[in-house]
C-alpha cells in the first residue's frame, strides 16, 4: 500500500489515486445476509473486536481489489 502526500493512497491493480475516505469495506461472506446487513448478534457486539472478526479489508471503488487488511 503506497500511501502520498495529499493522504491518498494509489492501487496496485489500476494505478488510480484513491482518497482514504473513498475505500469501500469488504466484509467476509459468512458473515453478510442476503440482503447485505451483516450477521452480528448483541452479544458479539458489547464484547467489542468484532470489527476485525468480520473485516476482510479495504477496496478501490473502481477496480474492487483490496487494498488493506486489518490488523
Amino acid at each position: 500500500m503506497l500511501r502520498r502526500r495529499d493522504d491518498s493512497i494509489r492501487c496496485p491493480k489500476c494505478g488510480k489515486a484513491i482518497k482514504t475516505s473513498e475505500l469501500k469495506p469488504v466484509f467476509k461472506q459468512e458473515y453478510l445476509n442476503p440482503d447485505g446487513s451483516l450477521k452480528l448478534s448483541r452479544k458479539d457486539v458489547l464484547r467489542g473486536g468484532w470489527l476485525k472478526k468480520v473485516l476482510k479489508g479495504v477496496a478501490c471503488p473502481k477496480c474492487g481489489e483490496i487494498i488493506g487488511k486489518p490488523e
